[in-house]
């Protein structure tokens, strides 16, 4: 999984051509963007506001990653994982052995099914302990 940023929907006006770009406004348009984040006073509270795991999510979650990631490392992924099952989330982990962090290939028939399922109306299997 990748990191984000959200801007507040107050600060981003839809592109009018049917581009599906997106416009910034200001005052971020203007504000020239800082050569080392983590200096930023702004940057702490954005990356808190977008860390998962802080409310409970009302959709089923499905969370897979290989286990020689060196990206993203396992164990901050089963973190993740364990609390958002505290929050009382239904979790499914997936761990796929010795991939990489570019699991695509390998896990993508299983996300698709996951999905299936879930459209389909089955119920998530959750790898909570509870």
């Amino acid at each position: 999984m990748g990191s984000s940023v959200t801007v507040p929907k107050s600060r981003i006006d839809a592109d009018p051509q049917p581009t599906g770009h997106v416009r910034i406004s200001a005052p971020y348009a203007r504000r020239r963007p800082p050569q080392r984040p983590a200096q930023d006073p702004a940057w702490p509270a954005l990356l808190t506001r977008n860390t998962p795991g802080h409310a409970a999510t009302p959709a089923p979650v499905l969370i897979a990653q290989g286990t020689a990631d060196e990206l993203v490392a396992p164990a901050a992924t089963r973190a993740l994982a364990e609390r958002l099952c505290r929050l009382g989330d239904t979790v499914e982990l997936r761990t796929y052995q010795d991939v990489n962090h570019d699991i695509v290939e390998v896990a993508s028939a299983d996300v698709v099914a996951w999905i299936a399922d879930r459209l389909a109306g089955r119920s998530a299997r959750s790898t909570c302990r509870r």
